[in-house]
């Protein structure tokens, strides 16, 4: 009987401490993948808009990048020490990187990934073996990061700068003044675009464009209130205006040429396939809009909470 309970035991503790393993994604499907914050899952949506598969985390992630090999998953947490590696081909855990908390934004930089840390107002570089190579102080909050020309623009969320790194040198080399509670951040055609919640009772209800150059504020678009998602695509630019619940459809003009009112809380959009999907934080449902028309074509229910989109079309081994 104790030789029983003994291998019991053992069972339990050799069970208790493997990882757990998810629904597999192929290399040749195409996603949406929508990370749900209010129950920590990642639910995976096809080109034809329909489910394929949910990952029930067992750790609140609140944001993630899909790495440039279309087959590995980095996904941070707001008070998590660690970020996680996930493998989409062999749906389970890989790695984990102790970083410390407050991580609130990534992106890949070459064989590196940057970190954004909102508790020490730096850029983490990070290799990727998970070890620390540089950190760059920054403005207040860091967050929203993109690459543009070779440097790396950053968005102080706390703070009224935009910082700049060259990341050649990974040094900060210039500074722009922003409002403070900017987000939405996006580059093209050497021009940033820069959206944002406001202030207390005075809600952001315009993007804002700068020069990358020198940081020269260009003009300004009424969008509604609170936008803080701008993409792109040969129709167009597309932002999700959260605080009025609207999307707007901008001509390469910059002018708004389409709007409509979409879900409950829209904090995030990607085009995907013939599509807009737009992410609807408080009704739990992804909409599939018309890039022409922003019609809504399908509706596809997902978990508690989706406030991060990730797409990838096929990839062929």
């Amino acid at each position: 009987m104790k030789k029983i309970v003994l291998m019991l035991l053992i069972y339990i503790m050799i069970t208790g401490c493997q990882e757990q393993s998810y629904p597999t994604i192929k290399n040749d499907e195409s996603f949406v993948a929508s990370l749900n914050v209010r129950d920590s899952s990642l639910s995976f949506i096809s080109d034809g808009a329909q489910s394929m598969a949910t990952w029930n985390l067992n750790e609140l992630y609140t944001g993630g990048i899909l790495l440039n090999n279309n087959q590995d998953l980095l996904l941070f947490g707001y008070q998590l020490n660690h970020v996680s590696l996930f493998s989409l081909q062999r749906g389970e855990l890989l790695e984990k990187w102790t970083i410390g908390e407050g991580i609130t934004g990534a992106i890949e930089i070459g064989d590196e990934i940057a970190l954004a840390s909102s508790k020490t107002n730096e850029v983490i570089i990070v290799s990727k073996r998970g070890e620390i190579t540089k950190r760059i102080n920054v403005g207040l909050y860091p967050m929203d990061m993109k690459i543009y020309n070779g440097d790396l623009y950053v968005i102080n969320y706390k703070d009224t700068s935009l910082s700049v790194i060259e990341l050649t040198s990974k040094t900060v080399v210039r500074e722009f003044e922003v409002p403070s509670s900017s987000t939405g951040l996006f580059i093209d055609e050497n021009v940033i675009w820069v959206g944002g919640h406001g202030q207390g009772s005075k809600p952001r209800t315009d993007l804002r464009f700068y020069s990358s150059q020198n940081g020269a504020e260009l003009g300004s678009v009424e969008v509604g209130t609170m936008p803080v998602n701008v993409v792109k695509d040969k129709e167009g630019y597309f932002v999700a205006s959260h605080g009025s619940n609207e999307i707007y459809q901008l001509d390469r003009n910059k002018k708004v040429v389409n709007s409509r009112i979409i879900g409950a809380n829209p904090f995030t959009l990607v085009t995907f396939s013939e599509w807009v999907v737009v992410a609807g934080y408080d009704s739990n449902e992804l909409y599939f809009l018309n890039k022409d028309t922003l019609e809504p074509e399908r509706t596809v229910g997902v978990e508690k909470g989706p406030f991060v989109l990730l797409s990838r079309e096929k990839v062929m081994e």
